[in-house]
């Protein structure tokens, strides 16, 4: 045998033939390869559509912020960081402004243990930190078309989370975002090519 042999295709005997072994009760169905194979039928699986999203802006002056649970730390170029939630509404909505300023980041672990069942993130978020809902009883995201990363850790030990909006410009998804998340039966990813060629 030669250095390269392996790399050379194995020829079968030239007296031996293939024969495919069909189980005697299996029935075998010859297709012609010149008919039209029409549209209706293809098989296609029945997948869930994603479901069409409206996050809205909600615009909050600085007591309705504060009566409402919102902690949160002005920055420079008119940006507010939200860093804690101590409300009690069920169904968050993040504000997308507050006293004038628009609200572009959430801080690390800011909604941690927290036990509101849905958020909603706005497209004005341009930084959220690892590990922002951590361990927090959340059942429903939803992400606002146009933000780009889910950061390490986001949802990690969120065991009741059941269901993520992402948006169509996500192109990262970071490590252990997902983490634990025992209740999670579906993710909409609008743009899963676009997503693994960047992964």
């Amino acid at each position: 045998m030669g250095l390269f042999d392996f790399l050379k295709p194995k020829q079968k005997p030239e007296d031996e033939t293939y024969t495919p072994i069909i189980p005697p009760d299996q029935e075998v169905y010859l297709i012609d390869l010149d008919d039209t194979v029409k549209p209706e039928e293809i098989y296609r699986p029945d997948t869930p559509r994603p479901e069409p999203v409206d996050v809205p802006h909600i615009s909050l002056t600085y007591e309705e912020a504060i009566a409402q649970g919102w902690h949160f730390k002005r920055k420079s170029r008119r940006r507010i960081r939200i860093t804690r939630y101590t409300g009690t509404e069920k169904n968050v909505i993040i504000p997308s402004e507050i006293d004038g300023h628009i609200v572009n980041e959430l801080g690390k672990k800011a909604f941690m243990q927290t036990e509101f069942d849905s958020v909603m993130l706005p497209v004005t978020l341009r930084k959220i930190a690892d590990g922002c809902f951590h361990s927090s009883k959340l059942q429903r995201a939803v992400f606002e078309d146009g933000i780009t990363k889910v950061p390490d850790f986001l949802f990690s030990y969120c065991e009741h989370l059941k269901s993520v909006r992402l948006s169509e410009q996500l192109y990262r998804i970071g490590n252990s975002a997902f983490y634990d998340c025992k209740s999670l039966r579906y993710i909409s990813i609008t743009n899963a090519r676009r997503l693994l060629g960047v992964l």
